[in-house]
C-alpha cells in the first residue's frame, strides 16, 4: 500500500533537492548553468503552489441526510441500468441509447428529453424545447425536480419521506 500524496511534504523535498544540487555542482561549466536555470524557474513555480494551495477554499463537507441521498440515487440509478455518459447521467448503457440524460451541478439541473424515434441522434442542445434547466440550492431540492419532472420515483422525493418518517 502506497503513503497518501502530501504536497507540502513533496515541496520541502523539491526544495531541499534543488538546494542540494545547487550547492553540489558549483560554478562555472555548462551543468553549473543548467542547474541555475532549473533553480531558478523551479522556485517560483514552488512558491506559487504554495501560495495557490494557501488560498484554496476548502469544499464545505455534504450535510449526513445529502450524503445519504445521494447514495439512494446514486443506487437507484445503478439498479435501473442508468449510466454515466458524456452527456451526464443516461437512462441506457450509452448516450447514443438514452432518451433521458441529466446533469447537475452545484447550481441546476439540466434534464435533456428526446423522443425513441431520435434514439441513436445527436441530443439537441438550445433552445428547443429537448432540454430544461432548474436552479436548485441543494441535494434534496435538486432529487425534488428530477422526481416532479417524473425522472426520479416519487419513493427519493422529500414530501414522500417526511410521511414516512412521520409514520
Amino acid at each position: 500500500m502506497t503513503a497518501p500524496f502530501n504536497l507540502d511534504a513533496n515541496l520541502d523535498a523539491i526544495e531541499a533537492d534543488l538546494a542540494r544540487y545547487d550547492r553540489a555542482i558549483g560554478p562555472g561549466g555548462e551543468k553549473a548553468w543548467s542547474a541555475g536555470q532549473l533553480v531558478q524557474y523551479l522556485r517560483p513555480l514552488i512558491a506559487e503552489v504554495r501560495r495557490l494551495r494557501a488560498a484554496q477554499p476548502t469544499a464545505p463537507a455534504a450535510e449526513p441526510t445529502d450524503r445519504q441521498l445521494l447514495a439512494a440515487v446514486h443506487r437507484w440509478a445503478r439498479t435501473h441500468g442508468w449510466t454515466v455518459t458524456w452527456v451526464g447521467w443516461a437512462n441506457a448503457g450509452s448516450a447514443s441509447n438514452a432518451t433521458i440524460a441529466v446533469a447537475w451541478d452545484d447550481t441546476e439541473v439540466t434534464v435533456y428529453r428526446r423522443p425513441l424515434t431520435e434514439v441513436g441522434r445527436q441530443w439537441y442542445v438550445g433552445v428547443d424545447g429537448h432540454h430544461s434547466r432548474h436552479p436548485v440550492a441543494s441535494v434534496r431540492q435538486a432529487v425534488d425536480v428530477l422526481v416532479a419532472l417524473d425522472v426520479l420515483p416519487a419513493e427519493l422525493s422529500s414530501a414522500y419521506r417526511a410521511a414516512v418518517a412521520g409514520r
